[in-house]
């Protein structure tokens, strides 16, 4: 993608990045929020810090804390694309004073006790990094309506910019969207292809990902998020990550292969569609599904040994997409996930990357 031109715009986004930099320190910076937790920015530690909302869910902060690591390690055991976002610590409400002090003595917490004054559990683990500036302006120029373009560019909110990746949907009409928004941006085919982005780089890591997660880790992930984002590397400019608020049961049985099924189906639609017999097989959305199932047989063959029970799964998705062209859901999707898997975004030609996040 070719780099916005510098002017104007660019100058106002050095400027207010610069004050709002000064400004920084006095307090935690609050940047996203889940259904269990909310979380905060470490500051230079290059680390989020992610509290329970309430005392009850101080045991799903924990299971996230304790599926990250497993996947975390199976990630490096079988050096999958995806980047993995390292699991730091998690801090029970009684340590939390102590972990607050021993922080903010070394400058790496701001003298900003609400954390403490909450007195919730806290999950420490790397931070996924938003989106280059330039990229974020590119978003902007294209989708944003003229008239909010201004706002857009120096409202801090979009400075935490992670992108949806959507290869299961196509936006049908409008170009750009009233309500526009860069935190959680939906980057659907159409979007990508406007911005000249083969989505197929994106397919093979994601059904990697979904792979190791079912049968190396043997949880269904039932709400994973996939985003993209800066790349954690030097040599490469963005990455695609995979966001997932819990995993839940094993994957192993019939009714876990079912409720991974669901996952599939009933999560946003991150994952390519199965490509119907009557659809061409020539169009970008029948080419991501074939190399979705043929990354995630493979995979799933290189952990089992054996793709028959990764077979099953892909034949219950194929035929769970049959059933709701005749008879859609009326509700489609969870809440939004919040724990992570990247990839890295480019044009086409350039070397893959990804990167894998947990954030709740």
């Amino acid at each position: 993608m070719d780099s916005p031109t510098k002017g104007t715009g660019e100058q106002r986004d050095e400027i207010d990045t610069a004050s709002l930099t000064k400004s920084q320190g006095a307090e935690l910076e609050h940047i996203g929020e889940g259904f269990c937790a909310t979380i905060h920015d470490f500051g230079s530690t290059g680390q989020v810090i992610k509290q329970a909302k309430e005392s009850r869910k101080f045991t799903e902060l924990l299971v996230d804390y304790v599926a990250h690591q497993k996947i975390y390690a199976a990630g490096l055991h079988l050096a999958v694309q995806v980047c993995i976002p390292r699991p730091a610590e998690f801090i029970n409400s009684e340590k939390l004073g102590d972990w607050y002090n021993e922080n903010r003595e070394s400058s790496k917490l701001p003298d900003d006790r609400s954390l403490v004054s909450r007195n919730m559990a806290v999950l420490v683990s790397e931070r996924i990094p938003a989106l280059p500036l330039e990229i974020r302006k590119a978003i902007i120029e294209v989708f944003c309506p003229k008239e909010q373009r201004v706002a857009a560019r120096v409202i801090r909110r979009n400075y935490n910019c992670l992108a949806r990746l959507y290869l299961g949907r196509r936006r049908q009409n409008t170009r750009v969207e009233a309500g526009f928004e860069l935190r959680n941006f939906e980057m659907t085919l159409d979007k990508l292809e406007m911005l000249n982005l083969d989505p197929l780089q994106y397919v093979a890591p994601m059904a990697e990902a979904l792979a190791v997660m079912h049968w190396e880790t043997r949880h269904d992930a039932f709400d994973v998020e996939f985003v993209l984002a800066s790349s954690p590397r030097p040599t490469t400019r963005t990455a695609e990550w995979a966001s997932i608020k819990t995993t839940r049961e094993p994957v192993d049985g019939s009714k876990s292969q079912q409720k991974a099924v669901r996952g599939f189906w009933d999560n946003d639609p991150y994952y390519p569609r199965p490509a119907m017999e009557e659809d061409s097989q020539d169009t970008t959305e029948a080419k991501l599904w074939r190399k979705f199932k043929q990354v995630y047989l493979a995979t799933s063959s290189k952990i089992l040994k054996d793709d028959t029970l990764a077979r099953v799964f892909v034949k219950a998705v194929e035929l769970e997409g049959k059933k709701r062209l005749v008879c859609p859901p009326v509700l489609q999707g969870p809440p939004r996930a919040s724990t992570a898997i990247s990839i890295p975004l480019r044009s086409a030609g350039t070397k893959k990357q990804s990167y894998v996040d947990f954030n709740d």
